[in-house]
């Protein structure tokens, strides 16, 4: 590293140095200014998203992260806290809270079983109000009493009337295993599970050994070695930079018709740092020139020649009335040089001024002056420069429910950041608890529980103490009935009503809006034709459709079938096989229409009016549901007993429900 100071008055040099540097001075003080330390950064962020490990930031060496931010801890951590109170049964959402108070009340209608009831025959016997009962059918003449033990030692049918056991002990073939317990696997790979009969996998969500997040990497390829390979979020690619190896040019100094040295254009690209700029020879003869114009003055210099400084000193020569100024203000300049020499500069004369060299050591920041003994100048400053880093500090961080932007204290820099794990009060609710007794639970780690209290100590509720049963429900259009069944491929239904009038209109089921998959109940079209909804709409041709009470299914039982028949006479108006797939459907069967998923809100759409008198909805080749037209006794409400999950469904639409007669449950 160069510096110049001028000669005879005291030199203020600043610089930012990390090994000593050696000044060349002739006389007066020196001032050594270190300015205060910026330790280089990391361009960029650095961001951190807590979770239930610890993770540690560290930086290379003293190099500091530019901008450290510890993310809230993720929305899914929760603390519960508090009891919620459940009074009645099913699912309920409880991920917020420490514990739930169950005390769902035993509903009108429920009995409790007492006595015993003694039966002496065969067949149907009514016991829902007794405890137990007591049964001695005689045995009929034929019957036997079956005892000892028959041995089985084959595979195949085999006679056993006559015995009370079989025991079997067929050997099991060579080769032939019973997996048991569970395999826990921790990585990824090839795992021998031969033995086992379930596998547990549980992989450490972290990024491989040689894996690398790219996300962010943003390289420009002009800045990358030509053919060299680099990687950014795109993936690998190669640079475009140019290799130029060593550049060298020559700065025209004084060429005719130029009135100033001409830049030298340096080309893009990758450069080694052996290429030389030089001047041309012009110029130095121009210098030598001037050095010959001094002497011949009578004036002995000896002149540094600097070709980065030169060049603005004879930028502005183009006459010989240019190099006159020049020359005359290098006379000044040595003419001072020589009084300072010869210790003219305070009035004196005669005897040169004694110099001495002086050495320094600089520990610290700030401003440094260096003084001569007195009657002495200096001639040389040596500065050792030492001044220390700035102590690394460790950093740790518990995660919060806030942004935590990290700094270092005040005069250090960041060494790392350890940001710990999310403290265990926090938890992800998950999974549901089965509660099937009043009381207090703590469910603390549950995202929901299943509240199913028997009312009464055991037994069916009886329907007939809350609803009167009527013959049917005559509907307008806009009535709307919500079911809790999603229809899939295995969903069927049936409908039993009489429609008063024939429209295009839906008398129950569901429609997926994202591909139009349709899952409609069969009715009446037109006066000669029936439509259904399975995936596609289909519409069917049949004879004279009239004011009837139709049975319509579609896929019941899972019977791959949509069919319409009378009611009074049995008779067949179609049955069409269904081959397509139905996708599951995000809002659930409608009756009295049909319904749609609208940013969650389940929307009727396509309602009718009809006159209904029962449905079922089945899950495969089992009956899930089945809907019986009644009112509730104590308000005269209109509406739906489900028989299976005991629930009674009102109009949640615009229409009206009008009552058929009373009937008998």
């Amino acid at each position: 590293m160069k510096l110049k100071v001028k000669i005879g008055k005291p030199a203020t040099i600043k610089a930012k140095l990390k090994k000593p540097i050696k000044l060349k001075v002739r006389f007066g003080n020196v001032s050594i200014t270190t300015p205060g330390y910026t330790p280089p950064t990391y361009e960029g962020e650095t961001e951190v998203t807590p979770d239930k490990s610890t993770q540690t930031l560290n930086t290379d060496g003293y190099f500091v992260k530019d901008n450290i931010t510890v993310h809230p801890i993720p929305d899914e951590y929760i603390v519960p806290e508090g009891t919620k109170e459940i009074v009645s049964n099913g699912e309920h959402n409880v991920n917020s809270f420490e514990k739930v108070d169950v005390n769902v009340p035993i509903p009108d209608g429920y009995i409790k079983p007492q006595g015993v009831k003694e039966i002496v025959s065969n067949g149907a016997h009514d016991v829902k109000q007794y405890e137990s009962a007591e049964v001695n059918v005689p045995i009929p003449d034929g019957y036997i009493v079956p005892s000892g033990t028959k041995q089985i030692s084959s595979n195949g049918s085999h006679d056993v009337g006559a015995y009370k056991t079989a025991s079997v002990n067929v050997p099991i073939p060579d080769g032939y295993i019973k997996p048991s317990g569970t395999k826990s696997i921790t990585s990824n790979g090839e795992h021998d599970v031969n033995a086992y009969q379930k596998v547990n996998v549980d992989v450490p969500n972290k990024i491989p050994e040689g894996y690398y997040n790219a996300s962010g990497l943003n390289v420009d390829e002009s800045k990358v070695l030509a053919g060299e390979n680099y990687i950014d979020e795109d993936g690998y690619k190669i640079g475009e930079m140019p290799d130029n190896g060593a550049v060298n040019a020559t700065i025209q100094g004084l060429v005719s018709g130029i009135s100033t040295p001409q830049p030298v254009t340096i080309p893009e690209g990758y450069h080694n740092g052996q290429g030389k700029v030089s001047i041309s020879s012009d110029v130095k003869t121009l210098h030598d020139n001037i050095a010959q114009a001094l002497r011949q003055k009578g004036q002995v210099v000896s002149l540094n020649y600097d070709p980065k400084a030169f060049p603005t000193l004879i930028g502005n020569i183009q006459t010989s009335e240019d190099l006159d100024s020049v020359l005359t203000e290098q006379e000044e300049l040595i003419a001072e040089l020589q009084e300072t020499l010869m210790g003219k500069a305070a009035g004196g004369g005669g005897t040169p001024t004694p110099t001495q060299e002086k050495t320094v050591n600089i520990t610290t920041n700030g401003t440094h002056t260096v003084t001569p003994d007195a009657g002495y100048a200096l001639s040389k400053v040596t500065a050792n420069v030492s001044v220390p880093l700035p102590e690394a500090e460790y950093i740790e961080v518990t995660p919060t429910k806030d942004f935590q932007h990290i700094t270092p204290s005040n005069g250090k820099i960041i060494g790392a950041v350890g940001v710990n794990p999310i403290p265990d009060v926090y938890i992800i609710p998950q999974g549901e608890k089965e509660i099937t007794e009043n009381g207090q639970y703590d469910v603390s780690s549950f995202a929901s529980v299943n509240v199913n209290v028997a009312g009464g100590g055991g037994g069916e509720p009886d329907p007939s103490a809350l609803y009167q049963r009527i013959s049917f429900i005559e509907s307008t259009t806009g009535c709307k009935i919500v079911t809790d069944i999603f229809a899939d491929n295995t969903t069927g239904i049936e409908l039993l009503a009489e429609y008063p009038t024939l429209a295009d209109k839906v008398a129950m089921g569901s429609r997926l809006d994202s591909n139009a998959t349709r899952f409609y109940a069969p009715y009446p079209l037109s006066a000669n034709s029936f439509y259904y909804g399975f995936n596609s709409g289909v519409t069917k041709t049949t004879g004279a459709v009239a004011n009837r009470l139709y049975r319509s299914s579609l896929n019941f039982l899972n019977n791959r079938v949509a069919t319409v028949k009378e009611e009074d006479t049995n008779a067949v108006e179609f049955a069409d096989m269904l081959t397509s797939t139905l996708s599951q459907h995000t809002a659930p069967i409608g009756i009295f229409g049909y319904l749609r998923n609208i940013d969650g809100d389940y929307a009727l759409y396509s309602s009718r009016d009809m006159i209904f008198y029962g449905a079922r909805i089945s899950q495969g080749r089992e009956i899930v549901r089945e809907y019986i037209p009644c009112y509730r006794k104590s308000d005269g409400e209109i509406g739906l007993y489900e028989k299976y999950t005991h629930t009674f469904l009102t109009n949640e639409g615009s229409g009206t429900f009008t009552a058929g007669a009373d009937i008998e449950w």
